[in-house]
């Protein structure tokens, strides 16, 4: 019986691993510009398998891309909770938009697979029990996000608004500016290093949070 169990527990182990091997093989090759055009034979080449093991992991390339996705927010809510809570507003929110933009333009394939997986068509494809771990990662975001901007209206910072209001244009222009990096943009039409451009984006939002009218 004994033997049984230590058995199961080595497979389970050597099926995590394998799983772990087609993740880290999908992310470099989503590295590249026409990521999305990756097929599941590649991944299976790249990571060293047969193609028919990664339907043993995953049904189908979007369930891969689902699973880094949720990867990513795991790791970035760590990265957002590390921050010390008891900073004036100003410096959490700086703080945040910092860790998100180095989250993100740091590992860029996990960047355009996250942005990818945003998308409200993608997430209803996805099998019930996926659609329930996106909600529920939304609703850690909303949550971590909205206890932030009490912080802000507390401390008289930002005016007294729904948080859904205070965030939607936030989340525009993190989302925009992030587009604009990956598309080169900042660098060739703008003219501008990335760092300088970075820190116009976080002040604009800052200002225009704390000028928002009643």
């Amino acid at each position: 019986m004994v033997h049984v169990m230590l058995s199961s527990s080595r497979k389970e182990r050597v099926f995590l691993r394998r799983e772990q091997d087609i993740l880290d093989a999908a992310l470099s090759l989503f590295a590249a510009p026409d990521w999305e055009q990756v097929t599941v034979e590649q991944i299976a080449n790249q990571a060293g398998v047969g193609k028919g093991t990664i339907y043993k992991h995953f049904s189908c390339k979007e369930e891969i891309y689902a699973r880094l996705a949720v990867d990513f927010h795991h790791q970035l809510m760590r990265d957002y909770r590390s921050i010390d809570a008891s900073l004036p507003f100003d410096q959490i929110f700086r703080s945040i938009i910092k860790v998100s933009f180095d989250r993100l333009l740091g590992d860029p394939s996990c960047g355009h697979v996250s942005f990818y997986c945003k998308r409200g068509q993608f997430v209803e494809r996805l099998n019930p029990e996926l659609q329930t771990t996106f909600v529920q990662m939304q609703a850690e975001f909303d949550d971590f996000i909205a206890s932030i901007m009490a912080q802000g209206i507390a401390q008289g910072v930002i005016p007294e608004r729904p948080v859904n209001q205070l965030t939607a244009a936030l989340e525009a222009t993190f989302d925009g500016a992030l587009r604009m990096i990956w598309n080169q943009e900042v660098t060739t039409r703008l003219d501008m290093s990335v760092d300088s451009f970075l820190n116009i984006v976080s002040e604009f939002m800052m200002v225009g949070l704390a000028g928002l009218k009643h």
